[in-house]
């Protein structure tokens, strides 16, 4: 899928983001008038409304797609996009263990043990 740059382009991209953007925003504030909607069905459908918002991001306004010219801003953008993850996975990894052992009711019960 390849999209030329144009002016079109931006504004069948802008125009479906306003839309999109929305129709989460209606849904995430009047479920409770529109009925028998439950919490994991809203979740679901906003995630999905976010997941085709991302995907209109990346193709109308990073130009990322499957064509030729795309690979190399595709190649680079799931590179960074790896890193972020590592960052943000290790960081979550080391906060939560250092939590673990940092803990006041373990280092009362350490002391007590040695003392």
């Amino acid at each position: 899928m390849t999209h030329e740059t144009t002016w079109k382009n931006y504004f069948l991209g802008f125009g479906a983001s306003c839309i999109l953007t929305i129709l989460s925003f209606f849904i995430a504030a009047r479920h409770v008038e529109l009925g028998n909607l439950s919490y994991p069905v809203v979740a679901a459908i906003l995630l999905l409304i976010a997941f085709t918002q991302f995907t209109v991001q990346l193709v109308y306004f990073l130009h990322l797609g499957t064509g030729k010219k795309e690979r190399m801003s595709l190649a680079i953008f799931l590179l960074t996009l790896s890193v972020v993850a590592v960052i943000v996975v290790g960081s979550i990894w080391i906060m939560n263990n250092l939590n673990y052992n940092m803990t006041p009711q373990q280092m009362d019960t350490y002391s007590i043990e040695q003392g």
